[in-house]
């Protein structure tokens, strides 16, 4: 069963992506909207009622899109329809008034458009067709309807639309990146570099619906660390700390691709571990608290002894839910605490 990897997984967040554009879409589709029975109305004052049915067809679409812009699932093809509808408006806008100014203007808008709703990949390609198709309407109309061809017109064009492209690009990538490690920052802990309790959750929704398809149980590890007071007491904070990433090491030196690790607490971490049965978590269980317990830190040349205590819990067996089976592998993190430490209570 293929999982994420690991060190992108914060990056892809569709869910929030589709939120954020459902946001942004609102507000453009409102201004087309309103936008569009303005110019309509105009156009028929002046009597270009083929340009005033087509921006009364792009106001009718951008009026279904707001009524299906929460649910539907298909949300770039509708973005992309939107787009093309518009470009379609502005080149018969370019055509039947001969490369004024104002119809031109308008081609420019969509380069920023397109890699505002579409991202980058699928708005840059977007931006240069319609630059291609926007060039190849004013050279076209140029040798139809002008007395002759202006080169520095053309050139001007093409200039503005490949700086505006450029810029909309380079703004659209700094955009992504900032947002990526914004994610990361969020999701991280930033003392041992292992995911934290909010990116935790997330992971298990996608471990759940991975495992519901597909029927195989997958296991939940929490693991404390004995007496860890006593280690900040006697060894000081920053051996402490040490201490969690030394720890941190031996965890992701055990887990095998498909795993996960984080760290939950101050000294509490959490392994998921995929497609396991109870006597396999227990397996892992056990070689990872051998593992800590053979392995103690050194610090400034002397040794620093560390067991770990860990509950296991299955799912669906001990919980079917997020809660359930971390109220469960925690009860028996407890039940190891309470049996003397440095044990595993399945």
């Amino acid at each position: 069963m293929p999982m994420p990897q690991h060190n992108v997984y914060y990056a892809q967040s569709p869910e929030l992506e589709d939120n954020n554009r459902r946001a942004i879409l609102r507000i453009i589709l409102w201004i087309i909207v309103v936008l569009g029975l303005i110019l309509c109305g105009l156009n028929l004052h002046h009597g270009s009622v083929t340009v005033a049915w087509l921006e009364f067809g792009v106001v009718l679409f951008c009026s279904v899109f707001l009524y299906n812009l929460k649910r539907t699932s298909k949300l770039k093809l509708w973005i992309a329809t939107l787009l093309m509808l518009v470009f379609v408006v502005v080149l018969y806008g370019m055509q039947i008034r001969a490369l004024s100014a104002g119809s031109y203007y308008w081609v420019l808008v969509m380069p920023p458009l397109s890699l505002l709703l579409l991202g980058l990949h699928w708005g840059s390609w977007l931006s240069l067709l319609f630059g291609i198709g926007g060039m190849m309407q004013m050279l076209y109309t140029q040798s139809t309807q002008l007395p002759q061809f202006n080169l520095s017109l053309s050139n001007n064009a093409l200039f503005s639309y490949l700086t505006i492209w450029a810029v909309s690009h380079v703004y659209e990538y700094k955009r992504s990146y900032v947002v990526q490690q914004l994610q990361k920052l969020a999701s991280v802990d930033p003392l041992t570099g292992l995911y934290n309790r909010r990116q935790l959750t997330a992971v298990f929704e996608h471990c759940f619906t991975a495992h519901r398809q597909s029927g195989y149980p997958f296991g939940m590890l929490l693991l404390d660390v004995d007496h860890f007071k006593n280690i900040n007491d006697v060894y000081g904070h920053d051996v402490g700390d040490q201490m969690l990433t030394h720890l941190a090491c031996l965890m992701k030196a055990n887990r095998r691709h498909d795993d996960w690790v984080f760290r939950v607490g101050g000294e509490e971490f959490c392994l998921l571990v995929a497609q396991s049965d109870k006597s396999q978590l227990r397996q892992m269980a056990e070689r990872l608290r051998l593992d800590v317990e053979q392995h103690p830190g050194i610090y400034d040349g002397q040794q620093c002894p560390v067991t770990v205590s860990i509950g296991i819990a299955t799912w669906p067996e001990d919980g079917s839910t997020f809660a359930s089976l971390y109220q469960q592998a925690d009860r028996r993190l407890y039940q190891a605490k309470n049996s003397g430490r440095n044990t595993v209570v399945a």
